[in-house]
């Protein structure tokens, strides 16, 4: 057996379980993911065990080494919660013996079992020759019938994959394919939280491998509708093909993977600490949004009769909207659904700010950032889209030139923001003052174009000068007059 790091803490709660198992005449193995992370020198966060005999004794008499309390997670399956000082431990009912429970389980790796012997030192069980498929990092099903039993192993495979570098064996991977309409019965909850963690995983190759097998359109069904429809010339890919290489460029934008149609010296990507940080911390919702960015094209698809050429026009607000009816079925959070569909609505915006070949004007930028609060995010989608656009077609100069203004969008919104710290944001309240309006509607548009002026520097006096311009402008525009005194 390969040496196993098990740190003094992990070591305590195994010895506490084995010890709450024998005061019940029972037998206890530590079982699944805690045993792979000892293995693969990975950090535990949960543990889960498998108790033969008594288990809700020893769940109870778990709990009060540790003055916790027991929860009943499954009543049909018997698995039982301790809240732990860190994590917790699941303690389920083994079936007649150790080959029993393993041939239950889902997939090879999470059949090792583990205790402790007298001496502290680990003792390893494999029933079914698992650790042979863990040290050549094969993801390998149990049983034809895993899936049958349990539709989220569908997903768990591919999220099992993604964050342990594993390669889904063949046969499994024919299992997955012929199973997957089954995914519809699991629970959302658990569909989120499974996509959640593939997200926040180095996950170009596995998303890939879940549009080949079938299963990304299954999961979000309005990719269903993408599939086969085809784009203007300056798209390498059909509409799907292209939604997923998008996902996958965001890894690249992260500098997790290489882009195979870029030179690997390639150095024209601007991204710094603060960047990385905020595009990581938004993982989940910026990956889902670029893997459904282009939902809306085929509702707005059209071809001109002359020229065949193909247009989309409008497909960024449909696919908004589509994201807005569907996402909280999926259960993705208020905050998550907020940024997709923001993202999905602007993901033009960025090469919409200036005429092609400018740079946009101080006023359009501060105005981008303003509007869209996860504008950084919508600017390095833009690129990836771009990658995804061209494909192994793509133009360095024009790559370059992209980039560039995605450097030059955020370093001026940069500078925009501490300018406008520095002289101290005019307010609603001088807004109302300066202009003697009453509270409206109004106050909005004339604080923005107010504080748009602060931020390209302009004086106190000037900022509310050009706030009063263009409020009388837009009245101007909607047929309104404004009262005199």
């Amino acid at each position: 057996m390969q040496s196993l790091i098990i740190s003094p803490y992990d070591k305590q709660i195994i010895g506490s379980a084995q010890q709450a198992a024998a005061k019940n005449c029972s037998q206890i193995y530590l079982v699944g993911g805690a045993v792979r992370s000892f293995m693969l020198n990975q950090e535990v966060d949960d543990y889960d065990f498998v108790c033969f005999g008594n288990t809700a004794a020893t769940a109870a008499h778990l709990a009060r080494q540790y003055n916790s309390r027991v929860i009943v997670l499954n009543d049909r399956s018997n698995v039982l919660r301790v809240p732990l000082p860190k994590g917790h431990a699941d303690i389920g009912s083994g079936e007649q013996d150790l080959l029993s429970d393993a041939r239950k389980r889902d997939f090879s790796l999470n059949a090792l079992y583990f205790q402790l012997n007298e001496d502290k030192q680990p003792i390893l069980s494999d029933p079914l020759n698992a650790q042979a498929d863990l040290q050549s990092k094969t993801l390998k099903a149990i049983s034809n019938d895993i899936f049958s039993e349990d539709p989220l192993r569908l997903l768990r495979a591919f999220r099992l994959s993604a964050e342990f570098n594993l390669h889904i064996d063949y046969d499994t991977l024919c299992l997955i394919k012929k199973n997957i309409h089954l995914l519809i019965k699991a629970a959302s909850e658990r569909q989120h939280e499974e996509w959640s963690k593939i997200c926040r995983s180095n996950s170009s190759k596995i998303i890939e491998q879940m549009a080949d097998s079938g299963i990304l359109a299954i999961l979000f069904p309005a990719l269903q509708a993408t599939i086969n429809v085809d784009q203007p010339s300056e798209h390498y890919w059909p509409v799907f093909e292209h939604s997923v290489a998008t996902c996958c460029a965001i890894d690249y934008v992260l500098g997790n993977i290489f882009w195979p149609y870029l030179p690997s010296d390639e150095n024209h990507l601007f991204i710094d600490k603060q960047i990385k940080d905020e595009l990581t911390s938004q993982i989940v919702a910026l990956k889902t949004a670029s893997l459904l960015h282009d939902i809306g094209k085929p509702s707005c698809r059209t071809q001109d009769e002359e020229d065949r050429r193909i247009r989309f026009i409008g497909h960024p607000i449909a696919g908004e909207n589509m994201c807005r009816n569907f996402l909280p079925i999926m259960r993705f959070t208020k905050k998550e659904s907020a940024q997709i569909c923001a993202l999905v609505r602007d993901h033009m915006r960025p090469s919409q700010l200036a005429s092609q070949g400018q740079m946009p004007s101080a006023k359009a930028v501060f105005r981008f950032f303003k509007d869209d609060p996860y504008a950084i995010s919508a600017l390095y989608l833009s690129l990836a889209d771009h990658l995804a656009t061209c494909g192994p077609n793509i133009n360095l100069k024009e790559w370059q030139k992209h980039n560039e203004l995605v450097k030059f969008i955020i370093l001026l919104a940069r500078a925009q923001e501490k300018q406008l710290r520095a002289s101290k944001p005019i307010s609603g309240y001088e807004i109302i003052n300066y202009l003697h309006l009453p509270p409206s509607p109004w106050i909005a548009i004339a604080l923005a174009e107010a504080h748009a002026a602060q931020a390209e520097g302009a004086e106190r006096n000037e900022a509310l000068r050009r706030a009063q311009t263009a409020l009388n402008h837009y009245l101007r525009k909607m047929g309104l007059h404004k009262k005199e005194d």
